[in-house]
């Protein structure tokens, strides 16, 4: 039977070689950003999109930021579910960029409708009523173009519509595939059979959450039976995680290009990523004994 601090000490190692490459994709996306914010300010074409896409590469850097101190600290769940904001955000920037302005005008629109409605907010159930809201606050004026927007996404029977757009997950991917092609799609497409159905088990809080983060849906002859076994689940599920959120930031990085200067931000990734590929850091997680 292997030593169990041996084998824990070198899936640590092997682990963190895989942190180390994260960071810097982390780093690499973050550099990007900063050029994508001067372009932003100091632009004044095609306003609409810098106003829908800026913010959401800010969110970008977020989640990553946050996903990196889970992996690090070995929060399967927590970092399924951040990796799953991550790939949700780039969706939406896809669908953005291959939409164009009225994508955009879209989204600013749901954004300026919601911040209006957060001023009065009501949650009731059969045993209680929440209200927080300004005074007076169907006395405000409303611009036309405000109002546009609550007309919008109100429902025929007066309530909040609270998609702000209609597409799924599967007809962006489809629409960025048209825009992007085969590579960028690929890449969306198998992080999102990766992460999606994980990370809603994971928020929603399921007893195969539980099951599956601690390796016990998998085949019998292959589940974990002591500490060793767990800990190379858990290591290997979070370095394949690590992986697919790299290979996530070559997507939006190619997206973003479209819009902004940022080719060598792009070629960085690339240089790293071959790194990456020769240490072959999964392979070696799952080969421990």
């Amino acid at each position: 039977m292997p030593n169990i601090n041996q084998t824990e000490k070198q899936l640590t190692e092997y682990f963190k070689v895989s942190c180390t490459y994260l960071k810097e994709n982390v780093d690499i996306i973050s550099k990007a950003h900063v050029k994508i914010a001067k372009s932003a300010i100091n632009s004044t074409k095609h306003d609409e999109i810098n106003m829908a896409l800026f913010p959401l590469t800010t969110c970008i850097i977020d989640s990553y930021r946050s996903y990196y101190i889970l992996s690090t600290n070995r929060c399967l769940r927590e970092a399924y579910v951040s990796s799953r904001t991550i790939l949700e955000t780039i969706l939406n920037i896809g669908y953005i960029s291959c939409e164009g302005v009225p994508a955009a005008e879209k989204a600013v629109n749901h954004a300026k409708q919601k911040t209006y409605r957060d001023l009065d907010r009501i949650l009731k159930t059969k045993h209680l009523e929440i209200h927080i809201g300004i005074k007076d606050f169907n006395k405000l004026n409303i611009d036309d173009d405000l109002q546009k927007a609550i007309d919008y996404f109100t429902t025929s029977k007066g309530k909040e519509n609270r998609k702000w757009d209609n597409n799924s997950t599967f007809s962006k991917i489809e629409l960025i595939h048209d825009t992007f092609g085969d590579d960028i799609s690929a890449k969306l497409s198998w992080s999102l059979f990766h992460i999606y159905r994980y990370a809603s088990e994971v928020a929603h809080g399921t007893v195969f959450n539980a099951l599956h983060m601690a390796g016990l849906t998998q085949q019998d002859s292959i589940r974990p039976k002591n500490a060793n076994d767990y800990s190379k689940h858990n290591y290997f599920e979070l370095a394949l995680l690590n992986q697919t959120t790299m290979i996530m930031a070559y997507c939006v990085l190619n997206i973003l290009k479209k819009h902004y200067e940022i080719q060598d931000s792009i070629d960085n990734w690339i240089y790293l990523s071959e790194k990456f590929k020769k240490e072959d850091i999964v392979h070696k997680i799952k080969s421990v004994k």
